[in-house]
């Protein structure tokens, strides 16, 4: 018994030697698990300020690749030198400081771009429409691309090209200014006018080899470039949309009336166009481009001084698929007018082919009098257009149609309409090489008031080598 209660003592003494040392651990523990609480807290802050930054980053991924869809000319404005682009719906207002342009890292501000472009063409057809180009090979342009930014202020860029006779023209040469007031960018120097879609590209980078018939006829062979000044800015709106408004005073130009295009004067008479140029994301992988155009000038074909305009309005459809697969269709549809020229002759409306001992007392005939009715009319219209679609269907692939419509600007009086529609293939070897096939059919038609003569048509085959080292201009704009 006495030992029972020694032993009992005992325990009772070690539980009471324990019991300090049970609570200074339970405190430690309750420390512990306080600091862990208050990191807990700390970390959830973090994971909800990097939430929030990657939600920032995202929206600004969006807006680039919006502006990078659309391509513009002149894009959003940069806030100053080395920031990120600014989206078009959050432009500053008028107050707001200068736009520069992005800097360039070290030694190689001092590097401008440079890249050269060449386009190899060979032509087989029934109708020689193209002299010179016909039934062989044609080194159709050797292009020399510079380009880089001369300040954080402004860019200068240029193109020049030249043909298989060694005859070298400044296609492109104007300088990009970015500290406009108000938010607006200019171009000054030598450029393509900002009319319509096509016209913008030069046709080494067209999907297709040639440009369309309306390009052709009423801005020119190789599309319309003038020396000028140009002013363009984003338009902020309430739907938040991108919507680009430009406005172009160009020089006129003596232009053959042989290389197309409708509008024809000295120098010092200037030409003016405007355009308009709305962008959505239709969806994430679909967008849509929608444009107008007007432009007006004087037309001395006569040595008068008429005047003449031209009003066009574009369509544009993008749709990304898996795989690197795109699909691309523009439509355009342009309408021209001018006064007429009532110094006009028979001779001067009649096809090649016939002449006026073709016709028996001419002037007594319908081709008479609609001669006469034309000399008495104040105005005369034409108008033309095209449909294409592009479809890459492999990476390396790529397949398109165009349908063209036009009644000749030089052709009103006659009343003469031209049709045709092409195919062709393209194997894209990189970016930077493609090789295509065109296959084209066209229908010249007649005057309305030589009825019995056989329509006349051409049917054409073009094959088609382009290939680039370093940069392109379309990348530098």
């Amino acid at each position: 018994m006495r030992r029972v209660a020694i032993a009992v003592a005992c325990a009772a003494c070690a539980a009471l030697a324990d019991a300090p040392a049970r609570a200074a651990a339970q405190d430690v523990s309750q420390a512990a698990v306080r600091t862990m609480q208050q990191q807990l807290k700390e970390l959830q802050t973090t994971v909800k300020a990097l939430t929030e930054m990657v939600k920032s980053q995202n929206q600004q991924i969006d807006d680039l690749k919006k502006q990078s869809r659309i391509q513009p000319l002149v894009s959003a404005p940069y806030p100053g030198p080395g920031g990120p682009p600014v989206p078009a719906s959050s432009l500053p207002p008028p107050a707001a400081a200068p736009i520069t342009a992005p800097a360039a890292a070290g030694f190689s501000a001092l590097n401008p771009e440079i890249g050269v472009v060449g386009d190899v063409v060979g032509n087989a057809t029934t109708e020689n429409s193209h002299p010179g180009e016909t039934d062989q090979f044609n080194f159709r342009e050797l292009e020399l691309v510079f380009g880089g930014y001369v300040d954080p202020y402004s860019r200068a860029d240029f193109a020049i090209t030249l043909n298989e006779e060694g005859e070298a023209e400044i296609e492109e040469a104007f300088l990009t200014q970015f500290n406009l007031p108000w938010q607006l960018k200019g171009q000054v120097g030598k450029f393509r006018s900002k009319f319509g879609k096509i016209n913008l590209i030069d046709r080494n980078a067209l999907p297709s080899v040639n440009e369309p018939l309306v390009v052709e006829d009423y801005l020119g062979l190789e599309g319309f470039s003038h020396t000028g000044v140009r002013v363009q800015r984003l338009i902020p709106n309430p739907w938040d949309q991108y919507l680009e408004g430009t406005i172009e005073f160009m020089n006129g130009g003596d232009v053959d009336r042989a290389e197309g295009g409708l509008f024809h004067a000295g120098k010092d008479k200037p030409i003016v166009n405007t355009h308009l140029k709305y962008y959505r994301d239709l969806t994430d992988s679909t967008g849509l481009e929608l444009g107008g155009s007007l432009m007006a000038g004087p037309n001395e074909t006569d040595g008068q001084g008429k005047l003449a305009h031209l009003v066009g309005a574009d369509l544009t459809l993008t749709h990304q698929f898996a795989g690197g697969k795109n699909l691309k269709w523009i439509t355009e549809i342009m309408h021209a007018g001018r006064a007429n020229n009532n110094s006009i002759a028979l001779a001067d409306i009649l096809p090649e082919s016939v002449s006026l001992e073709d016709l028996t007392a001419p002037e007594q005939t319908e081709a008479g009098l609609a001669l006469d009715a034309a000399r008495r009319a104040s105005r005369t219209d034409a108008w033309g257009g095209y449909s294409l679609v592009n479809y890459r269907f492999r990476p390396k692939w790529a397949v398109g149609a165009r349908a063209d419509y036009l009644h000749p600007i030089n052709e009103i009086v006659t009343g003469n309409r031209v049709w045709s529609t092409a195919a062709w293939l393209t194997f894209h070897q990189s970016e930077l090489m493609q090789v295509r096939l065109q296959l084209q059919h066209t229908d010249f038609g007649k005057p309305f008031f030589l009825a019995s003569l056989r329509d006349s048509s051409a049917d054409e085959v073009f094959l088609q080598f382009r290939f680039q080292i370093g940069v392109d201009r379309h990348g530098l704009q």
